[in-house]
């Protein structure tokens, strides 16, 4: 018997074998573990207002992450707002409206978050909900958005919390091409009576945006700014400076053709209009034509903030451009027009100098909002050496640069689709030459089946010899 034997047997005499139990088994909470709605109240809203707020679409930029901004910072071109980087389709019949993305997941930056925390019990959405109606401003693309939202998709207890709605979009008259109709019609200018009836439906209202166009028509909107004194209006405009044809009036819109959205930039034109209350105070008789010479100022400040740009923040250039169209006839004469080129100068070069304040008149200044401007240069070199550093990486784990990979995976995938198109090619001749030789000569088709006759005696008189082999070595044994 080993020494020691009996004293280890002892001690594990008085070891305990603890069985977990089956994942699928009920395991009880331990105590001590805080449900969610056990917390204080105002603890839950501070929650709540950490998961729901957010800042207006339009002040959201791209996340480091995204690839939009990856690819844009790369090659040192502009970077599309995410908020610019979606269309909208608007139903009638039901009414509805159904935003598309880019593909891929290519820039999620502009969609929300937390929207699954209102969906997560009923009281949670009591609790949730009135403090993501109120404290969110809620931002469209065209004020034709915007009516078919308030009208007809926000049920009126939701309604009744918003507090700001926000119209911008690079269109002087609050229709973009990004927001389209699902029957492909054309329905003309926005009718913004209609706006400012469904913004009256808010009563909680106290901030709108809309571009100028909406005061060229302002009865109704007199109709509720006297209804609430304390309404704070601004009219913003965003002004596009794209390359190419039509400067200072064309933009991007195409998700398909993603690559023009790397050659345009924006610049917001915001103008405060006083509200009623402000007016009061300062004794200002107010009716309908004040709110129309507020537009009217309004219109001149963007004409002016254009050309102040032109001048002080873009280098222009024109170059021409030969219309080109298949149905011409190729004896018309050709027909010529001018295309638009800029550099951005020191002053706006990149993102970081998005806010500037320009001089509009003596003694007169405007702050001015850009959207679309590269990344810096310091931020240009952290990404370069980023991207070196994961080069090397990636070498040392697979002996070649990821470019080399990606080169040697499309020549594998060409060459696989030629294997693939001759495979084809050669069905293809074998049919045709099958098909070409069914018509044979009588006496190719009696040669034919002479030797195919012969062919089957020699395996029917090997099939026999065969036989007979086994039948012999069976009787033998």
């Amino acid at each position: 018997m080993l020494p020691d034997t009996e004293k280890i047997t002892a001690a594990m005499s008085t070891l305990t074998l603890k069985i977990r139990s089956d994942p699928g088994t009920y395991v009880r909470p331990r105590k001590g573990l805080l449900d969610f709605m056990q917390f204080p109240p105002e603890i839950r809203s501070l929650i709540y207002e950490f998961a729901l707020v957010e800042p207006k679409r339009h002040d959201i930029d791209h996340k480091p992450s995204c690839m939009i901004r990856r690819y844009a910072t790369r090659h040192n071109l502009f970077h599309p707002p995410p908020f610019l980087l979606q269309n909208v389709s608007i139903s009638s019949d039901p009414p509805r409206l159904v935003t598309e993305r880019l593909a891929n997941d290519l820039c999620n930056c502009n969609k929300r978050a937390g929207m699954a925390l209102l969906q997560t019990g009923r009281q949670v959405h009591a609790e949730a909900a009135p403090i993501f109606w109120s404290q969110n401003s809620f931002c469209f693309l065209s004020g034709y958005e915007a009516i078919t939202a308030l009208n007809h998709l926000l049920r009126p207890q939701y309604r009744d919390l918003v507090t700001s709605v926000s119209v911008m979009g690079p269109n002087f008259q609050g229709r973009p091409q990004h927001v389209q109709f699902a029957d492909g019609t054309e329905h003309g200018p926005v009718p913004w009576s209609e706006f400012w009836e469904a913004v009256s439906k808010c009563r909680n209202l106290n901030a709108v945006n809309v571009p100028t166009v909406a005061l060229q028509f302002p009865t109704r909107f007199h109709q509720l700014a006297m209804q609430r004194s304390t309404l704070r209006v601004k009219l913003i405009d965003l002004i596009p400076f794209a390359k190419g044809p039509g400067f200072g009036a064309s933009y991007s819109y195409d998700l398909e053709n993603l690559y023009t959205h790397f050659f345009s930039i924006y610049a917001q034109a915001t103008y405060r209009v006083p509200s009623v209350g402000e007016l009061r105070n300062a004794g200002t008789e107010i009716d309908s034509d004040f709110w129309w010479a507020r537009g009217n100022e309004s219109c001149h400040l963007i004409s002016t903030i254009r050309e102040t740009i032109e001048d002080t923040c873009l280098d222009l250039s024109t170059y021409t451009v030969e219309y080109s169209d298949s149905d011409t006839d190729a004896s018309d004469e050709p027909y010529f027009y001018d295309a638009y080129a800029f550099r951005i100068l020191p002053i706006i070069e990149d993102e970081k100098k998005r806010f500037l304040r320009l001089e509009t008149g003596k003694d007169t200044f405007s702050s001015v909002k850009f959207y679309g401007l590269p990344t810096s240069r310091k931020e240009r070199v952290r990404f370069a050496r980023e991207r070196r550093a994961e080069n090397e990486e990636y070498k040392r784990l697979n002996g070649m640069y990821r470019q080399h990979s990606f080169d040697k995976e499309g020549c594998r995938r060409a060459r696989k689709l030629r294997e693939e198109q001759l495979d084809e090619e050669t069905a293809a001749a074998l049919k045709a030459y099958n098909k070409a030789s069914s018509a044979l000569t009588p006496a190719t088709l009696q040669k034919q089946e002479k030797k195919k006759a012969l062919k089957e005696k020699k395996k029917s008189m090997k099939d026999n010899a065969e036989n007979r082999r086994r039948e012999r070595k069976r009787v033998q044994n």
